[in-house]
């Protein structure tokens, strides 16, 4: 059981004024109708709005980089010629989706090629 508030989550700006810019993480609605639950602010005072909103993106991400790395450690710990072509790229994949948000690209640049 996780202690920690589920994902996925989600970065929204939330003001830019002046140069200071603020970033909010949120959670899933945990109620239908009613707001998603900010679980994170972060504020731009001493860094650059860029890493402000790195730092957000990451944070955001972290559920979706938990998930990922338990999978890989889950086929890990399958024999590797038990581990289907499938299964493996499914993995990857989320690995590179992870990776991706919270990089905020929308896709890696990564060279899936030797994944098969």
């Amino acid at each position: 059981m996780t202690k920690h508030t589920r994902g996925p989550f989600a970065v929204n700006q939330l003001s830019n004024r002046l140069g200071h810019n603020i970033w909010g993480v949120y959670a899933p609605k945990r109620q239908p109708n009613r707001t998603p639950l900010l679980i994170g602010e972060f504020h731009s005072l001493g860094i650059s709005p860029e890493e402000c909103e790195a730092n957000a993106r990451l944070f955001a991400a972290a559920p979706d980089l938990l998930e990922a790395c338990e999978a890989m450690i889950e086929m890990q710990r399958k024999h590797p010629e038990a581990v289907s072509a499938a299964e493996w790229r499914e993995t990857w994949s989320k690995v590179l989706q992870a990776i991706g948000k919270a990089t905020g690209a929308s896709s890696t640049k990564q060279e899936d090629s030797n994944v098969e």
